[in-house]
């Protein structure tokens, strides 16, 4: 009976008997000066500061980064955007240079497909500038006829009128349109030369 109640009294004093070998240590942190601290509690105003805890013989038992902040969560969803930004564009890269590797097989018939477009402009252009001489010589025969109205002191008729502006605002379309088609042999011209750069950097040419 009294072996009972001795191993009873050791099993509540076993806890007691291992706890100081369980808490017993030290944390080690630094202050915003670099200072190295140790304690047996962190500082509250550290308590965000990265920290190790040490036991009694002052082996790392563990270690706690800093708590990351405000500023460094928007630091890293910065980069992380970046990130994503930079793959979708080295992503595009890889389809486009696919794309030109099965659309032309040297250089040279990018320089024959370049001259194509071109010469489609170029023959939109032409017919456009024939409208125009075409809208001119109507508009001069539309005004001399409302001159000769104007001289002899009779009403230009209203639907003469509505054919000058008419006249007058077809030839300015016309005209718009060959500024575009000028502006386009400018832009097709730097496609294909980017086109002829990247194929012989690819191919292992100069660009």
């Amino acid at each position: 009976m009294q072996a009972k109640h001795l191993t009873a009294a050791w099993l509540v004093m076993l806890p007691l008997a291992l706890a100081p070998s369980a808490w017993a240590g030290m944390y080690k942190w630094v202050d915003e000066k670099g200072i190295t601290h140790y304690g047996d509690a962190i500082p509250p105003q550290y308590k965000d500061a990265g920290r190790q805890a040490l036991n009694n013989k002052g082996v790392i038992l563990r270690t706690t980064p800093p708590a990351v902040t405000a500023e460094q969560r928007a630091d890293a969803e910065r980069e992380r955007e970046a990130r994503k930004v930079e793959e979708q564009r080295a992503q595009e890269q890889k389809r486009r240079d696919e794309a030109l590797l099965l659309t032309y097989t040297s250089v040279e018939e990018i320089d024959r497909k370049r001259d194509r477009d071109l010469q489609y402009i170029e023959l939109a252009i032409s017919n456009a500038q024939a409208t125009i001489r075409t809208l001119e010589q109507q508009l001069k025969e539309e005004q001399g006829r409302a001159e000769q109205l104007a001289k002899a002191k009779r009403p230009i008729p209203e639907r003469l009128q509505q054919d000058i502006a008419e006249t007058e605002a077809d030839k300015k379309a016309q005209e718009t349109f060959i500024v575009n088609k000028r502006e386009e042999v400018t832009a097709v011209r730097a496609k294909y030369d980017t086109y002829r750069s990247r194929f012989a950097e690819l191919k292992g040419g100069k660009p």
